[in-house]
């Protein structure tokens, strides 16, 4: 199975390879790439230079993993070598860096959150791709102030609890943690895994969680929140005492203020472990290539792990002292779980006014 790079540049293909690396996470709108080329190699005649802005494509076994524009870019040249080092991100860089509003809606009404994100991303070329349920459509969206089209998109993500990330290329996917598939067969500490690096930490863990509502009246809460203004949620591996209270936090449609508390418990305990393993190769068992937001089985003896962990982050690499390698965060799924957040039905701060986007009226 060939595993050829190829980058093309406004079209043009590039060879001289000196190294790269790609990576894409769930927790980050755009994938970030990083390549080392020669612009004149050998049998090639000509400069073939890359300047700001050019459009570009990356391949790996002739299938397409990034595509953008060059950010900008490093040249280091002495008589024999011209080498240009690009720092980069993916097409999704535009939606992350620009404004979600100028001069059209700043407020929408009655879309879902697939068809707010695709007005948001329509402007920058970008398509949405929903691999799972998106909820109910809002009542009411407004942009903030100054919001960059990622931010606004990201706050309707969280107020739905799903995740949004780009795909590395020009495709935003709203999903929910570990709906992208399994990964074909595991990962294996001194099989397939080069090596491994751990990181376990309790600091942003608790032994009681309370949240409480700073919400005045009973209206829209059902009886259990309403006799308990509060909800708890106790972890039990920490055996010391150390509280937190989170003040302010409505829960979502559907929640008690005791499933928020057991939720900042839960991510809690999953953001606390995570393990990086350098694999050999950019494919699994199967022969595909590894893919943040799928799960993996992991048998670490030496960490003490033998369980379906999710693939947070996946960065692909090709260095010319140790080839090909990926480099895979894995981490509980409960890390990236999500509860919805309470939507801003007001119609208060934030809106800009203006004109309003209405998906059940005639308004174009």
């Amino acid at each position: 199975m060939s595993d050829a790079v190829e980058l093309a540049v406004d079209g043009a293909i590039y060879g001289g390879w000196q190294e790269f690396s790609f990576t894409r996470r769930i927790d980050d709108c755009a994938a970030l790439m990083s390549l080392t080329v020669t612009e004149k190699w050998a049998g090639i005649e000509a400069r073939r230079p890359i300047r700001q802005g050019s459009a570009y494509s990356l391949s790996l076994g002739g299938v397409e993993k990034a595509a953008g524009y060059v950010d900008g870019l490093t040249v280091d040249y002495d008589p024999d070598n011209h080498n240009v080092n690009i720092e980069t991100r993916c097409a999704m860089a535009d939606i992350v860096d620009c404004a979600a509003a100028v001069d059209g809606p700043h407020e929408f009404r009655n879309l879902t959150l697939t068809a707010l994100a695709q007005k948001l991303c329509q402007p920058y070329g970008l398509t949405v791709r929903a691999e799972c349920d998106t909820g109910a459509p809002f009542a009411r969206f407004a942009i903030q102030p100054g919001e960059t089209a990622w931010a606004a998109i990201e706050r309707a993500a969280r107020q739905r609890a799903v995740l949004a990330f780009g795909d590395g290329r020009r495709e935003l996917v709203i999903t929910r943690a570990g709906l992208s598939g399994s990964a074909s067969g595991s990962i294996r500490l001194g099989e397939n895994a080069k090596s491994a690096t751990g990181r376990f930490s309790q600091a942003e863990r608790f032994s009681l969680v309370v949240v409480r509502s700073q919400q005045e009246s009973a209206d829209g809460l059902d009886s259990e929140s309403e006799l308990h203004p509060e909800g708890r949620a106790q972890d039990e591996a920490i055996t010391r005492y150390r509280p937190t209270v989170i003040v302010g936090e409505e829960p979502g449609p559907g929640q008690t203020l005791g499933q928020r508390a057991a939720w900042h418990k839960a991510v809690a305990r999953g953001r606390g472990a995570s393990v990086t393993y350098v694999m050999q190769g950019w494919r699994d068992d199967g022969g595909a290539f590894w893919m943040p937001n799928t799960t993996v089985h992991v048998r670490d003896d030496y960490m003490n792990i033998d369980r379906e962990l999710l693939i947070g982050a996946v960065t692909h690499r090709l260095t010319e002292s140790a080839g090909r390698e990926t480099e895979l965060e894995v981490a509980p799924r409960e890390a990236y779980d999500l509860l919805p957040e309470a939507e801003d039905k007001s119609g208060g701060e934030g809106s800009a006014g203006g004109v309003v986007y209405d998906e059940n009226s005639v308004w174009n």
